[in-house]
């Protein structure tokens, strides 16, 4: 089963040119852009944006509010904020939905519009409930440069699916993160707790386009430049559901989440260099049982270093007489 199509920069940039962009006078020199990804999220697009305007403004931060072509009313409510905050708030809306035909695109426009030296990403179904993340976040990174991003503990809740252990991997009672921490493929946090620096990925790979989901890929790049500070309150709530983009993954199979699992691991391997053995272990091991599954060529020779790998190394004694 095909679960997203290949794009690149200029379809990004060819999509992107069919969406209306609203906003007025907005802020100068942002030093946050907050990144506010929506579809269908009629029911909760309200309490994530009012989240979001409550935080403290020490440091003056931008809300991209990016929806892909919702058809519950989620439009009508995005619009409505830029007569409310227009100082602060700027739309992206499409025509017609781009999820599967374009995997990041909704996520990509939206970060390729923001202006500020940070950014933190919100989808709409989750929402903040600590009016001082923001500011903690940035004040920390300021005054560390050798962390990429800062993510908070979360609260999880539950709505028609339970995802064993993901709770207390969202409660991170470890502050400070190397870079093969972060890598590991048993790490976890909320994408709704992440502040990082623009900067590091204002060039994003052709890869990224591909994957079915933002957490890892966008961890994984960050993880390249830095390490990673973790805020040590529950600032944030991840709305774990049966509607959302993990649950339908999921719902396709086993086989489908490995392959879209290789396709991030086999970006980053590509992607990172020191840590480029830690991620093509991974890579080929999830390569390995996929070609058990399946076969297929595309993992042919995933399977064979995995299993060289595997094999122990028999060290023959030299016998004396």
């Amino acid at each position: 089963m095909k679960i997203l199509r290949h794009i690149d920069d200029n379809t990004v940039a060819h999509v992107s040119s069919m969406y209306g962009k609203d906003g007025g006078d907005l802020v100068q020199n942002p030093m946050i852009s907050v990144c506010i990804i929506a579809y269908n999220a009629v029911d909760w697009i309200e309490q994530a944006i009012e989240g979001v305007m409550n935080q403290n403004d020490y440091y003056n931060y931008e809300v991209i509010i990016s929806d892909d072509c919702s058809t519950d009313g989620t439009c009508e409510i995005v619009r409505s904020q830029l007569w409310k905050h227009p100082d602060k708030v700027k739309t992206l809306t499409s025509t017609r939905n781009l999820g599967p035909d374009s995997g990041m695109c909704n996520f990509v426009r939206c970060l390729q519009d923001a202006r500020g030296k940070y950014v933190a990403i919100l989808e709409a179904d989750d929402f903040w409930h600590d009016f001082n993340k923001l500011k903690d976040q940035v004040s920390f990174l300021e005054h560390n440069a050798d962390y990429s991003c800062s993510f908070t503990q979360a609260n999880v809740d539950e709505h028609g699916f339970n995802f064993t252990g993901i709770a207390e991997r969202y409660a991170n009672a470890k502050e400070h993160w190397e870079p093969s921490e972060v890598l590991d493929n048993e790490f976890q946090c909320a994408t709704a707790g992440l502040v990082f620096r623009r900067d590091l990925v204002k060039k994003l790979p052709r890869w990224f386009y591909d994957c079915a989901y933002i957490d890892r890929p966008i961890r994984g790049m960050l993880a390249k430049h830095g390490k990673f500070h973790c805020l040590q309150r529950k600032a944030v709530t991840y709305r774990l559901n049966n509607w959302g983009g993990l649950y339908k993954l999921m719902q396709t199979g086993s086989v489908n989440v490995m392959i879209e699992s290789h396709k991030v691991f086999k970006g980053l391997a590509s992607y990172h260099k020191e840590h480029r053995p830690q991620l093509a272990a991974r890579r080929d091991e999830l390569a390995s049982k996929i070609y058990k599954k399946q076969g297929g060529k595309r993992y042919l020779l995933g399977y064979l270093r995995h299993k060289m790998r595997s094999q122990p190394v028999k060290i023959q004694e030299s016998i004396t007489a």
